[in-house]
């Protein structure tokens, strides 16, 4: 009985390392397939903007924006492939086998604590989603502003503006770094209420 059980754990062990690194390997291919289908799509959208587009974000700018939308969509992949999949396949294997070997009002509340967790992180999601829109946006102003000083950066010092440069510069570095701290902060209070 007892050698029976370890070599069912060993295989139930292996089965589920063997899921995770197909789910891995099935996520990072979705993931390039996302980036390659999002360059294909920026490409297309920067060749069919207007002008006034064009003259309003440098190229550090239209770079930092494929940029995040790529860093969005790995997101958005992980969270779906890895995290949600995942999680729902771990609880509901649990509660099956919790409920076949101990009882079922114990695999109940494995499974009400696992759709629990899984809320409490979608939740978490939607409420740092306005925090890191935030960040994102004062980042990617950022990056325009230092794209306009590098392509000025002649004029800039004909003008001995540099000190004016940096202050701007250093301006929108501090708005970008209150803006990711505050998303950071808002996800960190959600995983301590999880933990």
């Amino acid at each position: 009985g007892l050698v029976l059980a370890f070599l069912l754990f060993a295989l139930v062990h292996a089965a589920t390392r063997v899921l995770g690194i197909v789910t891995w390997t099935l996520s990072s291919r979705i993931e390039h397939l996302a980036d390659a289908e999002a360059n294909r799509d920026s490409l297309a959208a920067i060749l069919a903007a207007r002008p006034s587009f064009l003259a309003a974000n440098n190229p550090a700018r239209i770079s930092s924006l494929i940029g995040n939308l790529k860093e969005s969509n790995r997101e958005l992949i992980n969270m779906g492939c890895l995290a949600l999949l995942g999680s729902l396949t771990d609880i509901l294997f649990a509660a099956a086998a919790i409920a076949a070997y101990v009882d079922w009002t114990v695999a109940a509340c494995v499974l009400g604590y696992g759709l629990a967790s899984i809320w409490l992180t979608l939740r978490s999601n939607s409420a740092a989603r306005m925090h890191q829109t935030a960040a994102v946006a004062y980042a990617n102003d950022g990056a325009n502003v230092l794209g306009n000083l590098s392509a000025n950066a002649a004029t800039i010092r004909l003008f001995r503006a540099e000190g004016w440069a940096r202050e701007l510069f250093d301006r929108f570095t501090r708005d970008s770094q209150a803006r990711w701290n505050a998303f950071l902060s808002a996800r960190l209070r959600y995983d301590f209420v999880q933990a």
